[in-house]
């Protein structure tokens, strides 16, 4: 494969209920009233994660929450986040905008509920060759302003399979899901705050940039290696 030079930059600022304000559970779609919210949709820059916080002290684990919105390359993605109790969750997936969330049912006792967004977000996966003999890759990550923490990841999961739209396959076919790929940090690529460099000597079948705090621009570079 040829080299792949990615980059991130997270120009919103983490923000707790920016997608969100915090609101009483009525059943349905909630309104996206937050800070980044532009003609109904939120506006999160690079994708990254979604925040859930319940009210002070509530208990959100009867109510499921349907989360849709799209990533860094367009894509319409969602998932189900269950409600926590008196706790933060967090999203699975990464998005660049969310455009609805919709609660299954209403909160029994006055519950409420805010969604935002924090420092951490991770790239599109950048999928390697991971046929060619001899198997061989360099990771250099370049920060190239600011402040930024990261890591690399890397994944023996089918990123193609994971990410197909229902309109690329065929018939019968279901639509891919990405919440259900594992990903592994590198080795020493793992929670960096300065630019730096690892290999991977063992095949894999994709890898990836995580942003795990700070709004600084970071570059991934991606060099394989082996014989033909």
């Amino acid at each position: 494969m040829r080299p792949v030079y990615l980059t991130r930059a997270l120009s919103v600022v983490a923000d707790a209920d920016g997608i969100a304000l915090d609101q009483a559970i009525a059943g349905g779609a909630l309104p996206l009233n937050g800070a980044l919210v532009v003609s109904g949709v939120a506006q999160l820059g690079a994708q990254r994660k979604v925040l859930l916080t319940p009210g002070a002290g509530d208990n959100l684990t009867g109510v499921n929450f349907t989360l849709v919105g799209t990533d860094d390359q367009g894509h319409v993605i969602t998932e189900v986040i269950a409600g926590p109790n008196a706790v933060t969750a967090q999203s699975v997936l990464d998005y660049a905008t969310v455009t609805s969330i919709t609660a299954d049912v209403a909160g029994g006792g006055g519950e409420t509920v805010s969604f935002g967004t924090n420092g951490v977000g991770a790239s599109m996966p950048i999928p390697m060759d991971q046929y060619i003999p001899d198997f061989s890759a360099t990771l250099a990550v370049i920060l190239r302003s600011g402040a930024a923490n990261y890591t690399v990841q890397f994944t023996m999961d089918d990123v193609f399979s994971a990410y197909a739209l229902a309109g690329q396959l065929g018939l019968g076919q279901a639509a891919g899901d990405p919440t259900t790929i594992v990903w592994w940090d590198h080795a020493t690529l793992t929670a960096q705050a300065a630019s730096a460099k690892g290999v991977l000597t063992e095949p894999v079948k994709a890898v990836r940039l995580v942003t795990n705090s700070g709004t600084g621009e970071v570059e991934l570079q991606v060099v394989q290696g082996g014989t033909q």
